[in-house]
This record gives structure tokens, sequence and C-alpha cells, in this order.
């Protein structure tokens, strides 16, 4: 039997937050996409129509509860043929950068309630 490498997977140096809500983006004029997940630095996209690496976008979109209105520029760093892709925020408004943050850490604390709820209600207490 022959040994097969593989190469070690890259290390995230941030967290990245999945989305439970279909959050719609705008890319530049004539593209869009869904959100997949999202940090303070970048995206994943699931676009209408394929980017390419290394790509310039303009991006528009909106987070709910809190509301965050994002609108910024982006690079694509990775592309896939099914039209999935990742893009590194560029020119990115510091406060917006905070408020991505503060987002994502609420949407992180109602999970935590949520699930705690639900687990109180299963245990009948």
């Amino acid at each position: 039997m022959q040994a097969v490498s593989i190469p070690p997977r890259q290390t995230r140096t941030h967290y990245r937050h999945e989305l439970r809500s279909l959050t719609y983006v705008t890319l530049d004029e004539t593209n869009g996409g869904i959100i997949r997940n999202l940090n303070h630095e970048g995206v994943a996209v699931q676009a209408v129509a394929p980017l390419h690496s290394q790509q310039r976008v303009r991006l528009h979109f909106d987070l709910r509860f809190p509301r965050v209105r994002v609108e910024t520029s982006g690079q694509v760093c990775w592309t896939r043929s099914s039209g999935q892709c990742g893009i590194r925020f560029v020119e990115l408004p510091a406060r917006t950068g905070h408020q991505i943050n503060e987002w994502i850490f609420s949407n992180l604390l109602d999970a935590v309630a949520r699930d705690a709820g639900h687990s109180r209600s299963i245990s009948g207490a």
C-alpha cells in the first residue's frame, strides 16, 4: 500500500462566523450572492457568477439584528468553480470592522442563550 501525502490544513488566524440566516451581498453592479461566513477581515460568498482570483470588487450587504450596513471594496483571495469564493476587505473603515465584531459577538451570545433555554425546556427545568 502506498502512503498518500496530504498537505497540512492552513490554520486560520481569526474566527469566521457562519451566518444562520440568508444574507445577500451585492458584488459590483452585475453580480451578487449569499454570505456563508464572515469576520472583520472578509467574507466567504456563494456568488451567482464566478469571480476570479485577485479580482477587486465592490461589496454591499446588511447584517440584521442588530443592523450593520457594510459598503467596501474587496479582493478575491480564493475561488471554486461552483462560485464559492473568499473576499478580503480592502479599505474597510475601522468603525465598520468594530461593528462587524460587535455583531458577531451579539449573535454568539444570542445562540448561547437560545441553547441554554432549549436545554432547560428539554430537561424540564
